[in-house]
């Protein structure tokens, strides 16, 4: 929960909020409670929060050394996407690479179909992506999208397959989202790699 809360937090844009402001109401009133405060304790911990995550997970890894070989490697992979997400890529390959090490030498690799092998939007965080369900497709259509991600985890070549007439403000967002999206990119033999012509359905709801 503190890792989800740290994805949020160094998520948001604090020029948009200085731009609208905070919402006013009986929980603002008080002075650590102000606007000024809460966009500064925010500030706080967006300069912070990369190390605060990192201490974090660190501290979970040491704690599991006696841990089943998947866990451990599932808390290095939430480490490396951390870092990858955070830009830090050399850091990120460096716990990728040790995922690697443990699935392979371990787990005879099988797993790895499922976490190295495509790449993966992050946060890899399920909870924190909105859900689609009962949500009108005439309203929030689905779109296909076709793209590369290179070995940096950035989204290149965006392509709308098919998209449907007066579908024009849906396909822009996504080719905006996609490209501000962090993903873990494919990890092979201790690198990063490069993947073309991935494809995959969104569904574009605001």
């Amino acid at each position: 929960s503190q890792m989800a809360n740290l994805y949020m937090i160094l998520g948001e844009d604090m020029e948009e909020y200085l731009a609208v402001g905070l919402p006013s109401g009986p929980m603002n009133g008080a002075e650590a409670r102000s606007e000024g405060y809460v966009l500064d304790r925010i500030t706080v911990i967006q300069q912070s929060g990369v190390k605060i995550g990192r201490r974090l997970l660190q501290g979970l890894i040491d704690r599991s050394e006696q841990a089943p070989v998947i866990e451990r490697a599932g808390l290095y992979l939430e480490l490396g996407d951390w870092n990858q997400w955070n830009g830090s890529l050399r850091h990120a390959s460096v716990a990728y690479a040790v995922v690697e090490k443990l699935l392979r030498a371990e787990a005879g690799g099988e797993p790895l179909a499922d976490w190295l092998s495509e790449p993966v939007e992050l946060p890899d965080e399920r909870g924190l992506w909105r859900s689609a369900t009962g949500s009108s497709t005439e309203q929030h259509p689905v779109l296909t999208v076709r793209y590369d991600v290179n070995e940096k985890g950035n989204v290149r070549n965006v392509k709308v397959v098919s998209p449907k007439e007066g579908q024009g403000w849906p396909t822009s967002r996504i080719k905006r989202l996609l490209h501000d999206t962090h993903f873990r990119p494919v990890f092979s033999g201790g690198q990063p790699l490069p993947m073309t012509g991935l494809q995959r359905q969104y569904q574009v709801l605001d």
